[in-house]
């Protein structure tokens, strides 16, 4: 099993935690190890004025990839179909209202 922290920090974005929360993978193998990996970053880099609000250890069971180009990809072609239904009812609109204007 893999462990993950996230890191919160009130006051909102700055330089040392990117806008109050990071996310950062562990080494640990269990809840232990897990919890005293978190106590030694904590004391190596987040003390002082870079000290964090909350921390929260995850226990990640899985992971797996996101195709982040196939999901622009369906995202791009969903909003075209949007505007070509837009335009589409824009133009048969017009059609109708020229149909009868002109009386065909």
């Amino acid at each position: 099993m893999r462990f993950i922290v996230e890191l919160h920090q009130d006051g909102g974005c700055d330089y040392t935690i990117g806008c109050g929360t990071k996310i950062v993978p562990l080494k640990a193998v269990d809840r232990t190890s897990a919890l005293r990996e978190v106590q030694e970053l904590l004391a190596d880099r987040y003390t002082g004025e870079y000290s964090v609000a909350r921390a929260h250890i995850y226990a990640v069971a899985e992971d797996f990839p996101a195709d982040v180009g196939a999901i622009y990809k369906a995202i791009a072609a969903e909003r075209q179909a949007e505007q070509d239904e837009e335009k589409e009812e824009e133009e048969r609109a017009e059609y109708e209202r020229l149909r009868q204007k002109f009386g065909k």
